[in-house]
Parts: structure tokens; sequence; C-alpha cells
């Protein structure tokens, strides 16, 4: 629904009215796709990282983190926040997401409970 101009940046395209199958490249499809299908039908929130390199050869990490929202028991809505890291280079984001697209892996995966929120 929204989406904040630093990821217009890095992908530059009219996103409005598509589907995730449909703006997610091919070869990410299985672990963006696969978290945010865990995300809706567990209604548990999911945390993942993915790793590339930038030109230099540093790690460059996409930190994903998907919040389920919705009434008695069903998922309406997914609040998705995204954020670049690199600990050793610079973060170039119009070029990261073809960086992503032709090579990355999945590092972290983890389900966070809303049962064990408050602990």
């Amino acid at each position: 629904m929204y989406r904040g101009k630093l990821l217009d940046e890095a992908f530059n395209e009219g996103w409005a009215g598509k589907t995730l199958t449909e703006i997610t490249p091919p070869s990410l499809q299985s672990v963006i796709i696969g978290a945010s299908s865990h995300c809706a039908s567990s209604g548990c929130a999911v945390y993942t990282v993915l790793r590339t390199s930038d030109g230099a050869g540093h790690a460059l990490d996409l930190e994903r983190l998907l919040l389920p929202f919705g009434d008695n028991g069903r998922v309406q809505v997914i609040l998705a926040s995204l954020q670049l890291v690199s600990l050793e280079g610079m973060v170039e984001r119009r070029s990261a997401a073809r960086k992503f697209e032709a090579q990355s892996q999945a590092v972290l995966a983890v389900r966070i409970s809303a049962a064990n929120a408050g602990k």
C-alpha cells in the first residue's frame, strides 16, 4: 500500500496494484514469498536476513521484519520493514537490488510468536 522513497530509489518500479509474486525477482521468490506466506498463515512476526556483497566484497545485508495485523485470528495486513546494512562499506541503494538478485543467501530466519512477545 505504501513504500518509502528509499525503496523507490532502490527499485525504481511502480508496485501499486501488483502482487508480491509479480514484483519479487525469481531468484528471491522462495525466501521472500516463503517468509511472507509463513507470516500470513501463522500470525507470527518473521525476521529474515539476506546477504550479498558490494563491489568491494564487503557483506551487505537486507534485514526484513514482517509484522502481521488482523482481526479474529486472521492476518489482513503485513507491515514490512526493510533495512540495508553494511558494517564495512557504503550502501548504494540503486545497485543493491541487482546484487541481491544476482547472488544472495539467507543467513537468518526467525519466527516470533505473539504468545512470546511479553517474555
